[in-house]
Protein backbone atom coordinates (compact mmCIF):
# COMPACT_ATOMS: atom_id res chain seq x y z
CA UNK A 1 0.00 0.00 0.00
CA UNK A 2 3.25 2.55 0.88
CA UNK A 3 4.31 1.51 -2.75
CA UNK A 4 1.31 2.85 -4.18
CA UNK A 5 0.93 5.90 -2.03
CA UNK A 6 4.55 6.34 -3.36
CA UNK A 7 3.59 6.71 -6.99
CA UNK A 8 0.32 8.42 -6.29
CA UNK A 9 2.41 11.64 -5.10
CA UNK A 10 4.05 11.56 -7.98
CA UNK A 11 1.98 11.77 -10.27
CA UNK A 12 0.03 14.20 -7.69
CA UNK A 13 3.87 16.03 -8.51
CA UNK A 14 3.40 15.43 -12.07
CA UNK A 15 -0.09 17.05 -12.50
CA UNK A 16 1.21 20.37 -10.29
CA UNK A 17 3.67 21.18 -12.69
CA UNK A 18 1.65 20.75 -15.38
CA UNK A 19 -0.98 23.49 -13.91
CA UNK A 20 2.05 25.34 -13.37
CA UNK A 21 3.40 25.47 -16.59
CA UNK A 22 -0.11 25.91 -18.15
CA UNK A 23 -1.59 28.44 -16.22
CA UNK A 24 2.03 30.80 -15.30
CA UNK A 25 3.61 30.09 -18.52
CA UNK A 26 0.80 30.30 -21.00
CA UNK A 27 0.40 33.40 -19.78
CA UNK A 28 3.45 34.97 -20.52
CA UNK A 29 3.48 33.45 -24.30
CA UNK A 30 -0.10 35.65 -24.43
CA UNK A 31 1.93 38.61 -24.44
CA UNK A 32 5.17 37.54 -25.91
CA UNK A 33 3.82 35.26 -28.45
CA UNK A 34 0.14 34.50 -29.59
CA UNK A 35 -0.48 39.08 -29.52
CA UNK A 36 3.00 39.19 -30.79
CA UNK A 37 4.47 41.94 -29.67
CA UNK A 38 6.42 43.13 -31.97
CA UNK A 39 7.62 46.90 -32.13
CA UNK A 40 5.94 48.95 -33.78
CA UNK A 41 7.16 51.00 -37.06
CA UNK A 42 8.03 54.93 -36.04
CA UNK A 43 5.65 55.91 -38.60
CA UNK A 44 2.32 53.77 -37.56
CA UNK A 45 -0.78 54.95 -35.73
CA UNK A 46 0.32 52.57 -32.62
CA UNK A 47 3.38 55.08 -32.69
CA UNK A 48 2.15 58.19 -32.49
CA UNK A 49 0.79 59.99 -29.40
CA UNK A 50 -2.82 59.65 -29.05
CA UNK A 51 -3.03 63.58 -27.76
CA UNK A 52 -2.93 66.13 -30.19
CA UNK A 53 -2.81 69.65 -29.63
CA UNK A 54 -5.01 72.35 -31.55
CA UNK A 55 -2.38 75.05 -31.56
CA UNK A 56 -5.15 77.85 -32.53
CA UNK A 57 -6.54 77.29 -28.66
CA UNK A 58 -3.34 77.34 -27.44
CA UNK A 59 -2.01 80.34 -28.71
CA UNK A 60 -2.97 83.58 -27.27
CA UNK A 61 -4.42 84.72 -23.59
CA UNK A 62 -8.09 83.57 -23.85
CA UNK A 63 -10.29 81.35 -21.94
CA UNK A 64 -10.31 78.52 -24.64
CA UNK A 65 -6.87 78.83 -25.09
CA UNK A 66 -6.25 78.31 -21.55
CA UNK A 67 -8.40 74.89 -21.79
CA UNK A 68 -7.12 74.04 -24.92
CA UNK A 69 -3.67 73.93 -23.11
CA UNK A 70 -4.73 72.13 -19.85
CA UNK A 71 -6.75 69.66 -22.10
CA UNK A 72 -3.97 68.73 -24.00
CA UNK A 73 -1.33 68.70 -20.79
CA UNK A 74 -3.81 66.27 -19.02
CA UNK A 75 -3.85 64.02 -21.87
CA UNK A 76 -0.48 63.87 -22.43
CA UNK A 77 0.00 63.17 -18.10
CA UNK A 78 -2.33 60.47 -18.46
CA UNK A 79 -0.45 58.76 -21.26
CA UNK A 80 2.75 58.79 -19.66
CA UNK A 81 1.34 58.28 -15.98
CA UNK A 82 -0.03 54.71 -17.78
CA UNK A 83 3.04 54.11 -18.58
CA UNK A 84 5.32 54.56 -15.41
CA UNK A 85 2.82 52.53 -14.03
CA UNK A 86 3.48 49.87 -16.15
CA UNK A 87 6.82 49.68 -16.10
CA UNK A 88 6.66 49.66 -12.34
CA UNK A 89 5.15 46.68 -12.38
CA UNK A 90 7.59 45.14 -15.23
CA UNK A 91 10.26 45.89 -12.70
CA UNK A 92 9.07 44.38 -10.08
CA UNK A 93 8.20 41.10 -12.16
CA UNK A 94 11.64 41.44 -13.22
CA UNK A 95 13.53 41.58 -9.50
CA UNK A 96 11.27 38.46 -8.66
CA UNK A 97 12.76 36.44 -11.47
CA UNK A 98 15.45 34.02 -10.14
CA UNK A 99 16.62 32.10 -14.05
CA UNK A 100 18.14 34.73 -15.39
CA UNK A 101 21.49 36.52 -14.79
CA UNK A 102 22.10 39.20 -12.54
CA UNK A 103 23.99 41.10 -15.04
CA UNK A 104 21.17 40.68 -17.47
CA UNK A 105 18.50 41.78 -14.53
CA UNK A 106 20.72 45.03 -13.89
CA UNK A 107 20.56 46.11 -17.58
CA UNK A 108 17.40 45.66 -17.97
CA UNK A 109 16.03 47.15 -14.56
CA UNK A 110 18.55 50.19 -16.06
CA UNK A 111 16.63 50.11 -19.47
CA UNK A 112 13.36 50.23 -17.12
CA UNK A 113 14.62 53.25 -15.24
CA UNK A 114 16.14 54.95 -18.02
CA UNK A 115 12.30 54.99 -19.59
CA UNK A 116 10.88 55.89 -16.53
CA UNK A 117 13.47 59.19 -16.01
CA UNK A 118 12.56 60.09 -19.59
CA UNK A 119 8.90 59.85 -19.69
CA UNK A 120 9.19 61.82 -15.78
CA UNK A 121 11.27 64.64 -17.03
CA UNK A 122 9.02 64.68 -20.22
CA UNK A 123 6.06 65.16 -18.24
CA UNK A 124 7.49 68.10 -16.13
CA UNK A 125 8.87 69.78 -19.35
CA UNK A 126 5.06 69.52 -21.09
CA UNK A 127 3.51 70.69 -17.68
CA UNK A 128 5.51 74.26 -17.75
CA UNK A 129 5.52 74.68 -21.65
CA UNK A 130 3.18 77.64 -23.15
CA UNK A 131 4.36 77.86 -26.48
CA UNK A 132 1.84 75.89 -28.95
CA UNK A 133 5.14 74.71 -30.97
CA UNK A 134 7.17 73.54 -28.16
CA UNK A 135 4.34 71.48 -26.78
CA UNK A 136 3.02 69.79 -29.28
CA UNK A 137 6.76 68.76 -30.12
CA UNK A 138 6.90 67.35 -26.35
CA UNK A 139 3.86 65.71 -27.30
CA UNK A 140 5.19 64.18 -30.35
CA UNK A 141 8.42 63.32 -28.41
CA UNK A 142 6.33 61.04 -26.12
CA UNK A 143 5.79 58.79 -29.37
CA UNK A 144 9.42 58.39 -29.72
CA UNK A 145 9.25 56.95 -25.88
CA UNK A 146 6.71 55.04 -26.67
CA UNK A 147 8.93 53.03 -29.24
CA UNK A 148 11.24 52.31 -26.43
CA UNK A 149 8.45 51.17 -24.05
CA UNK A 150 7.13 49.04 -26.49
CA UNK A 151 10.75 47.01 -26.84
CA UNK A 152 10.82 46.81 -22.71
CA UNK A 153 7.30 45.51 -22.62
CA UNK A 154 7.90 42.51 -25.29
CA UNK A 155 11.78 42.02 -23.65
CA UNK A 156 10.41 41.55 -19.96
CA UNK A 157 7.53 39.10 -21.32
CA UNK A 158 9.87 36.92 -23.03
CA UNK A 159 12.15 36.61 -20.04
CA UNK A 160 8.77 35.85 -17.86
CA UNK A 161 8.32 33.20 -20.18
CA UNK A 162 11.63 32.25 -20.18
CA UNK A 163 11.59 31.91 -15.78
CA UNK A 164 8.21 29.79 -16.03
CA UNK A 165 9.92 27.60 -18.55
CA UNK A 166 13.29 26.92 -16.54
CA UNK A 167 10.83 26.64 -13.60
CA UNK A 168 9.16 23.57 -14.93
CA UNK A 169 11.91 21.98 -16.67
CA UNK A 170 13.39 21.74 -12.80
CA UNK A 171 10.05 20.39 -11.15
CA UNK A 172 10.10 18.16 -14.02
CA UNK A 173 14.15 17.06 -14.01
CA UNK A 174 13.36 16.31 -9.88
CA UNK A 175 10.34 13.60 -10.72
CA UNK A 176 12.13 12.38 -13.77
CA UNK A 177 15.19 11.44 -10.91
CA UNK A 178 12.45 9.96 -8.65
CA UNK A 179 11.04 7.48 -11.35
CA UNK A 180 14.88 6.29 -12.25
CA UNK A 181 14.89 5.70 -8.70
CA UNK A 182 11.38 3.76 -9.05
CA UNK A 183 12.29 1.71 -11.75
CA UNK A 184 15.28 0.60 -10.11
CA UNK A 185 13.28 -0.79 -7.22
CA UNK A 186 10.75 -2.70 -9.34
CA UNK A 187 10.65 -6.39 -9.18
CA UNK A 188 13.36 -8.38 -10.38
CA UNK A 189 13.06 -9.62 -13.74
CA UNK A 190 10.23 -6.43 -14.71
CA UNK A 191 9.99 -5.68 -17.95
CA UNK A 192 11.01 -1.95 -18.10
CA UNK A 193 12.45 -1.37 -21.23
CA UNK A 194 9.45 0.98 -22.30
CA UNK A 195 9.42 2.88 -19.55
CA UNK A 196 13.32 3.36 -19.59
CA UNK A 197 13.02 4.58 -23.02
CA UNK A 198 9.99 7.08 -22.01
CA UNK A 199 12.27 7.84 -19.01
CA UNK A 200 15.04 8.78 -21.93
CA UNK A 201 12.79 10.90 -23.93
CA UNK A 202 11.49 12.65 -20.31
CA UNK A 203 15.28 14.13 -19.76
CA UNK A 204 15.65 15.14 -23.44
CA UNK A 205 12.42 17.27 -23.83
CA UNK A 206 13.48 18.80 -20.70
CA UNK A 207 17.24 19.58 -21.64
CA UNK A 208 15.69 21.04 -25.16
CA UNK A 209 12.91 22.92 -23.12
CA UNK A 210 16.19 24.53 -21.17
CA UNK A 211 17.88 25.05 -24.34
CA UNK A 212 15.20 26.75 -26.30
CA UNK A 213 14.81 29.09 -23.57
CA UNK A 214 17.91 30.05 -23.25
CA UNK A 215 17.58 30.94 -26.78
CA UNK A 216 14.49 32.79 -26.31
CA UNK A 217 16.73 34.96 -23.68
CA UNK A 218 19.72 35.21 -25.24
CA UNK A 219 17.59 36.53 -28.63
CA UNK A 220 15.89 39.61 -26.58
CA UNK A 221 18.61 40.73 -23.91
CA UNK A 222 20.94 42.97 -25.80
CA UNK A 223 18.52 44.73 -27.82
CA UNK A 224 18.54 48.13 -28.07
CA UNK A 225 15.50 51.01 -29.12
CA UNK A 226 15.38 52.05 -32.85
CA UNK A 227 14.98 55.25 -32.29
CA UNK A 228 13.05 55.86 -35.90
CA UNK A 229 15.99 53.44 -37.59
CA UNK A 230 13.67 51.45 -39.69
CA UNK A 231 16.77 48.73 -39.89
CA UNK A 232 17.03 48.06 -36.20
CA UNK A 233 13.64 48.17 -35.98
CA UNK A 234 13.26 45.42 -38.42
CA UNK A 235 16.55 43.71 -36.44
CA UNK A 236 14.12 44.27 -33.27
CA UNK A 237 10.95 42.57 -34.53
CA UNK A 238 13.02 39.62 -35.95
CA UNK A 239 14.97 39.12 -32.39
CA UNK A 240 11.53 38.91 -30.65
CA UNK A 241 9.96 36.14 -33.28
CA UNK A 242 12.92 34.22 -32.73
CA UNK A 243 12.39 34.08 -29.05
CA UNK A 244 8.38 33.70 -29.63
CA UNK A 245 9.81 30.64 -32.04
CA UNK A 246 11.71 29.36 -28.82
CA UNK A 247 9.45 29.70 -26.52
CA UNK A 248 6.40 27.81 -28.66
CA UNK A 249 9.20 24.65 -29.02
CA UNK A 250 10.06 24.75 -25.24
CA UNK A 251 6.12 24.71 -24.62
CA UNK A 252 5.81 21.43 -26.93
CA UNK A 253 8.86 20.00 -24.95
CA UNK A 254 7.27 20.55 -21.56
CA UNK A 255 4.27 19.41 -22.74
CA UNK A 256 5.72 16.11 -24.22
CA UNK A 257 8.08 15.85 -20.86
CA UNK A 258 4.62 15.65 -18.61
CA UNK A 259 3.15 12.94 -21.06
CA UNK A 260 6.59 11.05 -20.69
CA UNK A 261 6.13 11.41 -16.43
CA UNK A 262 2.37 10.49 -16.46
CA UNK A 263 2.85 7.27 -18.68
CA UNK A 264 5.93 5.70 -16.70
CA UNK A 265 3.61 6.82 -13.73
CA UNK A 266 0.95 4.34 -14.88
CA UNK A 267 3.60 1.60 -16.00
CA UNK A 268 4.94 1.25 -12.96
CA UNK A 269 1.58 0.95 -11.53
CA UNK A 270 0.80 -1.95 -14.20
CA UNK A 271 3.56 -3.55 -12.93
CA UNK A 272 3.30 -3.50 -9.36
CA UNK A 273 -0.32 -4.87 -9.71
CA UNK A 274 0.62 -7.46 -12.37
CA UNK A 275 3.73 -8.55 -9.72
CA UNK A 276 1.30 -8.57 -6.36
CA UNK A 277 0.81 -12.29 -4.76
CA UNK A 278 -1.83 -13.47 -5.34
CA UNK A 279 -3.75 -13.60 -1.28
CA UNK A 280 -4.34 -17.18 -0.07
CA UNK A 281 -7.39 -18.16 1.92
CA UNK A 282 -7.35 -18.35 5.67
CA UNK A 283 -10.40 -20.89 5.54
CA UNK A 284 -8.64 -24.53 7.39
CA UNK A 285 -8.81 -27.24 5.07
CA UNK A 286 -10.90 -29.95 5.29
Amino acid sequence: MQKYQKYSAISLVCFLSFVFFTTNVQASFEGSANNKPVVKSPNSAAARPTTSVDKSTIGGGSASASQGRSGAIDRAGEEVGNRIAALGKLSEKLSQMKKISEDQKSKLQAGIQEVINNLTALKVKIDSDTDPEVLKADMQSIAKEYRVYMLVVPRIQVLAAVERVNATAEMLGTISQKLQTRLSQLPQGSDISALQTALTDLNTKISDAKTQAQAAADAVIDLTPDDGDKTILEKNNQALKTARTALQSAQKDLVAAHKDASDIVKGIKELLKSNRPVPTSSAPVE
